[in-house]
């Protein structure tokens, strides 16, 4: 029988164990990035689940929501538990989550498209380079017509949407203000506020926001 030299047996265990090493560090490596590929997959469906969840509970308030809203546009808001409409907010509590919701008739805001310079003069900016870029902008457009949004209006009237969040619309009937359900945050600009021309007609349209 032909035996090594006893070097060259050393040499063959070396390249085996370095080969064997390699295998083993392949292999962990290999299992490390499946556990962290399943753990990111976890993730994601917990994050999936998780918003799925929620959805349902904000579906679930916007039901509730339809009668107290229907209440508050006929029999009058403000009165045995009926929200207000002034975008006042109140809690209701679903899905294991309190859900803060704000009731607002649109003809409570400042119409940005239909709003005479008095009432624009109640939103904090500049009320005549307002009105000099609507009109620029309005040429554009069809009379009657809107951009698709009302960021995407502001933006074209060349102002901060976020300085006036809860303050105007361009969902308006006609663009005269109901004092009766005004925005809080117009009431706190201080201004001059107009008498309520529509003060006796039926609130027709609100905006609902759920947080």
């Amino acid at each position: 029988m032909d035996t090594l030299p006893q070097d060259d047996r050393h040499h063959r265990r070396g390249i085996v164990l370095i080969s064997t090493l390699v295998t083993l560090l392949l292999l962990t490596a290999l299992v490390v990035a499946v556990q962290q590929k399943a753990q990111a997959n976890i993730k994601v469906i917990a994050r999936l689940t998780d918003g799925l969840r929620k959805d349902a509970a904000r579906d679930a308030v916007y039901e509730r929501l339809r009668g107290l809203v229907a209440d508050a546009m006929t029999s009058g808001a403000g009165v045995n538990g009926v929200p207000l409409l002034n975008g006042t907010p109140f809690v209701m509590q679903q899905g294991g989550k309190d859900w803060t919701v704000r009731l607002q008739d649109v003809e409570g805001l400042v119409d940005i498209y239909l709003a005479p310079p008095q009432l624009l003069e109640l939103l904090p900016l500049d009320a005549q380079a307002f009105a000099a870029n609507r009109s620029r902008a309005l040429e554009e457009l069809q009379p009657g017509e809107r951009f698709p949004t009302l960021e995407a209006s502001l933006a074209r009237f060349g102002v901060n949407g976020v300085e006036l969040d809860g303050m105007v619309t361009q969902s308006s009937q006609t663009g005269a203000l109901r004092v009766g359900t005004m925005a809080e945050q117009l009431r706190a600009q201080g201004g001059s506020i107009p008498s309520g021309i529509r003060e006796g007609e039926q609130v027709v349209k609100v905006q609902v926001n759920i947080e």
